[in-house]
């Protein structure tokens, strides 16, 4: 059943003195985009800027559509302005703002943004860009909105929404702070990007330092092995009816692994036959793939599991006295592996592979000593590398919680 989202009245809080509550369609002329079809398109002529090029404050520009100058006449499109400024009626935010840069050609926009065209020079279109992208816009617009699963805001809403506007020199104040320390956050936040790229590289070099590249002859003592070879095990998971959930043991899904950690979930349901349970039950030291779906080739180490068994769409590996898991772990992990999976997976980007594909694998093999030391080595090492990413994600969260920090304090009179 479709679900509507009504409001009954916009919500205003009291603003500081000289500031007032002022309605959009009062500062400005607010525009409709145009309905363009797939038939409209051409190679070049009048770009279309689409919903996806409305950022959150800055123009994105990811779209490349065209129609002819002829078409957008004929259709009586609405050419847009440098300065302009384009509002998403659609989310994810729905509400999010920015101003049209001069692109040096001319441009319509789509249907779902609006457009917001400044009468005169008493409001300083970047304060207004920068407050229609606060948590609180977001809110109200929201309130404003209609529509099932992905709601709107019409234009006739948008421009009865009220912004709360300071007098034109606190305006222009607001405006300068907002550009120079938006600008550092900026700065800050592509050092703290360009840190964590750096930390997750460090993984992938690790792993290289360790296992032979193609076309590299093997260190002494090692040799190429097939991985169904080497392995106790390598089968497929239990198969369930749609309407049978295993609660008893632990049923393992894909979508109980999450950021690579399993998540032992119970699942409401049966449990399964003591047999069923000793041929599918999860072993510490089982390597488990996902074979199907966005997934394909991720593997898991099982460490400590409890009484569980795990699905069809997983294949187990159980390797043999003569293979350490966390050595074939690490190989599972390196570039080698993944340029094969992606040579040898069948059907596309949601395609899969297959136990017999996984067994006729070949792998680079030491002398179990070796192995060992090597996993070692890794495991230490891997370690310090999820203690560095974790710390430079916590970074980059803080960094990208600052904007929002920011805006409050500026339309709360604060700056």
């Amino acid at each position: 059943m479709s679900v509507t989202t009504k409001h009954t009245k916009d919500t205003k809080r009291e603003l500081p003195p000289g500031w007032k509550w002022v309605r959009l369609g009062a500062l400005g002329q607010v525009i409709d985009g145009d309905w363009i079809l797939n038939t409209d398109y051409t190679e070049s002529g009048v770009r279309l800027i689409q919903v996806g090029d409305v950022g959150c404050g800055r123009f994105i520009g990811k779209s490349l559509r065209f129609i002819s100058l002829e078409r957008a006449i004929e259709l009586k499109c609405t050419l847009l302005r440098p300065g302009d400024i384009l509002i998403s009626r659609m989310p994810d935010p729905i509400g999010r703002a920015c101003r049209l840069p001069d692109l040096g050609y001319q441009c319509i926009t789509a249907v779902d943004v609006s457009i917001l065209r400044l009468y005169d020079n008493n409001v300083i279109a970047d304060t207004l860009v920068a407050y229609m992208n606060t948590e609180e816009w977001y809110h109200r617009v929201l309130n404003f909105a209609s529509g099932a699963t992905r709601p709107r805001i019409s234009r006739s809403k948008l421009q009865v929404l009220e912004i709360p506007l300071p007098p034109l020199p606190e305006q222009q104040r607001i405006a300068a702070i907002l550009r120079e320390q938006m600008a550092a956050v900026e700065r800050a936040r592509k050092a703290a990007e360009e840190r964590l790229d750096a930390v997750k590289s460090l993984a992938d070099a690790f792993l290289r330092q360790v296992f032979p590249q193609p076309g590299q002859p093997l260190p002494p003592g090692w040799k190429w092995v097939r991985l169904g070879e080497v392995c106790e095990r390598l089968d497929y998971g239990y198969t369930a009816s749609a309407d049978f959930f295993i609660s008893s043991p632990k049923f393992l899904r894909i979508t109980d692994i999450q950021n690579g950690q399993v998540v032992w979930a119970s699942v409401p349901g049966c449990a399964i036959s003591s047999s069923l349970v000793a041929e599918y039950e999860l072993h510490d030291g089982d390597i488990v793939f996902a074979r199907t779906g966005a997934t394909t080739g991720k593997s898991f180490l099982i460490d400590n599991p409890p009484c569980s068994v795990f699905a069809s769409y997983l294949i187990r590996v159980r390797p043999s006295a003569l293979i350490s898991p966390a050595f074939l772990y690490a190989y599972f992990q390196s570039d080698e592996y993944w340029q094969t999976i992606r040579d040898g997976v069948r059907g596309g980007a949601q395609g899969g592979f297959n136990a017999s594909m996984l067994a006729g694998f070949k792998i680079p093999l030491p002398p179990l000593p070796e192995q060992q030391r090597i996993a070692a080595i890794l495991r230490e090492q891997m370690a310090a590398v999820e203690r560095a990413r974790k710390a430079a994600e916590e970074e980059l969260e803080t960094i990208n919680a600052l904007p929002a920090a920011l805006l409050r304090r500026a339309f709360a009179g604060e700056l």
